[in-house]
């Protein structure tokens, strides 16, 4: 598909009068665009662009198609309008007159047949780009971005979850469009290609992005702690200086996907009532996108016209594995004055990588007036304890204290006395764990013995709840697995009446937790009680 610049329309324009706003004199400019329905104003938003290209996506049920989109629209040249499954709407449909090509995001049953047929009737060259699901619909994107923009060594790719990131690749969407780069949808654990050559920036905390595939693909992680912070973040880190913004609703996320495409050096602000606008003091220039409350949008000339001129300074939390190297790189701190100018930041406190624990760290700047930001950071340092044997001592000790965990927690919730670990406990729900699976037998009894029977050297016990689940086996066992294993034995012991009983016993004074797991990923699991 050749990609070609023509001058399709004139946009247009609605001023927004902020009666009653005493500090609205402090903005050079303030529009609003905003048609009677989503369509409408993806329509003018197109508006503002020079295309004889455009990509059309489908948002009734999800935008993330659109999302993706974001850094094909940068490199064609390209608004982002909206259409319905089977519809071109009448708004969008007068924008297609002079429009030689265009892209339709997803398959047919995203946009179906008749919409592709309709472009085809109006002499426009349809490529349509769609995989069977949304993670592939973003690679094929990707593909495509690289056949009219190729990949250089260095170059840019931001990672996103596709499923609980929508929020936070709309922050980078704009980023994506401005530099003609791709936003590639995962689920959050890995990627099924190497990144070696380019740039990584991947979105979210690390329970939206996972620390191993952060690592793996050596990215840069931005994250806040809500979608706002997180959305100032990329702001500060790629629009540094820039006092012209757009604003659109923050948890009504389409008109920000059409609007990508005109953030080339005028961010996307995401904004709520009551949410942090504080990216906006001293902005010159605000449009809006969409419909958002009067309220709201008071709110945001209120920041803009904010006189403070303090510095500001944002960094990220870092978790990083005993004996791994820490350099100060990996807190990402943007420090800026008031006019988006780069300061340098004095980092004060130690990481020792040797030891597990907590290090905060403190990072000051200062402006040429000597006014002084600070904020502090975490560094955590955690043993390493993934392992390929989920029989390892390190494993099973990962899951007893998640085990262990669990129920004092739920015996505190019911009033009872927490239990104390007692290791001959251990040992024996250890032993009777694996004797089960060699025997083939689930049960309290294996030939007329029970555990404290058949492994007497342990001692004695009062009760004991046993648990078989079957997991997925995996390549590699830590932390997350451990969890997960512990709350589902934990979830079928709460739910047997018997088994309940001897978690919250008030008789029972210690207790030990044992498993063994085969090699198809059975798991064999048992905790023994001991009266005090």
């Amino acid at each position: 598909m050749k990609v070609n610049k023509r001058i399709l329309s004139i946009g247009l324009t609605v001023s927004l009068i902020m009666a009653g706003s005493i500090n609205i004199n402090a903005l050079s400019s303030i529009e609003k665009i905003q048609g009677k329905d989503r369509y409408e104003t993806s329509a003018l938003i197109a508006d503002k662009q020079i295309y004889d290209t455009v990509i059309l996506v489908n948002t009734d049920n999800s935008i993330v198609d659109g999302l993706s989109a974001s850094g094909l629209s940068g490199v064609a040249k390209a608004p982002i309008m909206l259409v319905q499954k089977d519809k071109i709407p009448a708004d969008v449909e007068k924008r297609l007159k002079d429009v030689k090509n265009a892209y339709v995001i997803g398959t047919e049953d995203t946009i179906g047949k008749s919409v592709e047929n309709q472009l085809k009737n109006k002499g426009i060259e349809v490529k349509r780009i769609g995989g069977e699901d949304r993670i592939k619909t973003s690679y094929l994107i990707a593909k495509e971005i690289s056949t009219i923009k190729p990949v250089n060594k260095g170059d840019k790719v931001f990672l996103v979850n596709g499923y609980t990131g929508e929020a936070d690749a709309m922050s980078v969407s704009s980023v994506a469009a401005r530099d003609g780069v791709p936003v590639i949808l995962t689920d959050g654990k890995s990627i099924p290609f190497k990144v070696d050559d380019v740039q990584c920036y991947s979105l979210g905390s690390e329970e939206i992005m996972s620390n191993e595939l952060v690592s793996k693909t050596n990215s840069v992680r931005i994250a806040g702690k809500d979608r706002f912070e997180t959305n100032k973040k990329v702001i500060q880190h790629f629009y540094k200086g820039t006092k012209k913004f757009y604003v659109s609703q923050g948890y009504k996320l389409i008109d920000a996907v059409a609007g990508s495409p005109l953030a080339k050096d005028k961010p996307i602000v995401l904004v709520n009532d009551g949410s942090d606008k504080s990216v906006l003091r001293g902005a010159d220039e605000v449009t809006s996108l969409g419909g958002i409350d009067r309220k709201v949008v008071d709110q945001c000339v209120s920041f803009a016209s904010d006189k403070n001129t303090l510095p500001t300074i944002t960094a990220n939390d870092v978790e990083i594995s005993v004996g791994d190297k820490f350099d100060n790189s990996m807190l990402n701190i943007v420090a800026t004055d008031y006019y988006g100018n780069d300061l340098k930041a004095r980092i004060e406190g130690n990481v020792d990588t040797s030891k597990a624990g907590t290090y905060v760290l403190k990072i000051s700047a200062y402006d040429s007036f000597g006014q002084k930001c600070e904020i502090s950071v975490n560094v955590k340092v955690i043993v390493n304890t993934n392992t390929k044997e989920p029989n390892s001592y390190e494993f099973k000790a990962m899951v007893s204290n998640e085990i262990y965990n669990l129920v004092n927690s739920y015996r505190k919730e019911k009033g009872k006395k927490p239990l104390k670990e007692l290791e001959s406990l251990t040992g024996m729900a250890n032993a009777w764990s694996k004797y089960m699976y060699e025997k083939e037998i689930f049960a309290h009894e294996i030939d007329g013995k029970n555990a404290a029977e058949v492994f007497s050297g342990f001692g004695m016990r009062s009760g004991e709840n046993i648990a078989y689940l079957p997991m997925n086996t995996k390549s590699v066992y830590g932390y997350k697995e451990a969890k997960e294993i512990a709350n589902s034995i934990f979830d079928l012991w709460k739910k047997s009446s018997k088994y309940n009983d001897n978690l919250l016993k008030s008789e029972f004074y210690s207790f030990g937790f044992g498993m063994y797991v085969s090699s198809n990923g059975e798991v064999h699991a048992t905790m023994e009680f001991l009266n005090s």
